[in-house]
């Protein structure tokens, strides 16, 4: 697994806003000594290691099986269905023959070296068009001439107004009026972890776990302590506060008079989804280092604990690492909906990334303030039928992603631009749509009683899953070219319509609004996507 770049600019939350541009790209390499060895069943760890050794210690081997952690519901029995384990003296052609002889157990349903991902953070070029074209401090966003001498803009980089952000112009007020806020639905944030509990954005929050999968009780060197799966890079915090921040001192009105007056406090009052039940996975550390060990017992757990969505903000074009694109699936099929950007390699076609590229993942691009396609914002295909065949239509859908305002470390706020911020936002448009489903279903269960004795092709309502809620999704959106968004602080119309093809906007544009209508209706059903097709 290979992780994607994002892109990120700050915003300091004071009378003087300042743009930056940072870029992060995400380096996969193997961890040469050490494998993940998948099984086909979970088991405890001693009967899984006595299994293990039964067939390594017929080699001449100086090998170990690597501790993990577990979570306190399964520290006692140590339930997984894989192990990691780590040999010193094989070389590499022993390799090969070594994860051949292992393959072919019975018991074994994989053998692949173990990936260490690590995130890497590079100056970004500020003549590639992407943002600004300088830095400079700006008087106020109030005053800044989008396309006048002080800055300009390429093409797909407008960033969003602070009084225009997704929430306001995708409607959530709608959902909220209609009681849906989130109750219920249970959402896992893979990420850097979250700020302290005492955090004053997420004091109403519903915060039900925090769990840190980078713990290292194998005390490698690079490892860090982190209790309660603190974050102390921000990403985390940022997505977090997108999906479901409460900040109990601030409501609308005060923010936009806060603005007004460049109060230091200059933040959202909310997140889309504020009574959603929160799991915070801290799966990289604070020295930006994971492995795809850590994502597998995560992802393990998520499945345990009966997720309904999962927001993962990073990808990369490694759909080879096997053990991860398996887990993925299985998330699936336990009725996970796992949303993932697409990744920020943009313009060019071809980019996008694993696992945004798998068919049962909501893959995510980036628009601009005005809707138009983000230059940054990977393109379709994807690689996986290359070059036996034409690659498949990625992303799913697009939504903002420039210029985008969240949560701070510091309890301020600042704002993020990339795919990575685009990915939250249609993860609790996710949510609210699962909230609505699950309503419907209420309704009819109290109606007509218990429904498993009625016949599926008379079924009343849509069953809760991640191919119904896709299907809403990609129903529901707008294709770009009939778009007119505005998230500028002056109305700009446009001298053409943005006109690119579904390998670069997917079904189009994300809206909440009507997909909420379109569930009310909604019946089971196979759907063509893009939607005018079907």
């Amino acid at each position: 697994m290979n992780l994607s770049s994002v892109l990120i600019t700050f915003l300091a939350c004071s009378p003087t806003l300042r743009f930056s541009m940072l870029s992060y790209e995400y380096v996969s390499s193997v961890v040469e000594t050490e494998f993940i060895i998948s099984y086909y069943e979970h088991s405890c760890a001693q009967s899984r290691h006595r299994f293990l050794k039964s067939i390594l210690n017929s080699f001449p081997l100086n090998y170990s099986i690597m501790e993990r952690w577990y979570p306190p519901s399964n520290a006692k029995e140590k339930k997984s269905d894989f192990d990691v384990i780590r040999i010193f003296n094989l070389s590499r052609m022993d390799v090969s023959n070594f994860i051949q002889y292992l393959s072919n157990v019975s018991q074994i349903k994989s053998v692949s070296p173990q990936k260490q991902i690590n995130r890497v953070l590079l100056n970004y070029g500020i003549n590639d068009g992407e943002f600004l074209h300088n830095s400079s401090h700006l008087d106020s966003r109030r005053n800044l001439k989008l396309f006048g001498n002080s800055q300009r803009y390429s093409p797909g980089t407008l960033p969003l107004d602070p009084l225009k952000q997704p929430w306001k112009l995708l409607q959530a007020e709608y959902a909220w009026s209609r009681g849906l806020c989130g109750n219920g639905v249970r959402v896992g944030i893979f990420d850097t972890g979250l700020a302290p509990s005492d955090h004053k954005h997420y004091s109403l929050s519903n915060i039900i776990e925090r769990t840190d999968w980078t713990v290292d009780i194998t005390n490698r060197s690079y490892s860090d302590d982190s209790i309660e799966a603190l974050d102390r890079h921000g990403h985390g915090t940022y997505v977090t506060g997108l999906i479901a921040a409460q900040n109990p001192n601030l409501y609308y009105s005060k923010f936009i008079n806060s603005f007004n007056k460049h109060d230091d406090s200059t933040c959202p009052p909310w997140g889309f989804a504020p009574r959603a039940d929160l799991f915070i996975f801290r799966v990289f550390t604070d020295t930006q280092i994971s492995y795809t060990s850590w994502f597998l017992d995560a992802f393990n757990y998520a499945i345990s604990r009966k997720l309904h969505v999962i927001n993962l903000s990073i990808g990369g074009p490694d759909f080879l690492d096997k053990p991860f694109v398996d887990k993925v699936l299985e998330l699936s099929a336990n009725g996970i909906l796992l949303v993932s950007a697409i990744g920020n390699d943009g313009p060019l076609f071809g980019t996008l990334n694993n696992p945004a590229d798998q068919m049962d993942v909501l893959g995510v691009g980036g628009v601009d303030a005005l809707g138009r396609v983000a230059r940054f914002s990977s393109r379709g295909m994807t690689g996986w039928e290359l070059p036996a065949g034409y690659g498949r239509v990625k992303p799913d859908i697009v939504t903002f992603s420039t210029g985008v305002i969240s949560s701070n470390l510091d309890e301020k706020c600042r704002v993020l631009s990339g795919t990575s911020v685009a990915s939250p936002i249609v993860t609790v448009v996710s949510l609210l749509i699962n909230a609505a489903l699950n309503h419907n279903a209420n309704l009819i269960n109290h109606e007509n009683g218990s429904l498993y004795h009625m016949n599926i092709d008379n079924y009343p309502f849509v069953p809760v899953n991640p191919i119904s809620i896709k299907q809403a999704l990609i129903a529901s959106a707008n294709q770009l070219n009939s778009v007119r968004v505005f998230g500028t602080n002056s109305i700009k119309w446009l001298q053409e319509t943005d006109q690119s093809s579904m390998f670069e906007q997917g079904a189009g544009l994300v809206n909440l609004q009507s997909a909420l209508k379109i569930v009310q209706r909604m019946k089971p059903q196979a759907s063509l996507m893009p939607s005018y097709l079907d």
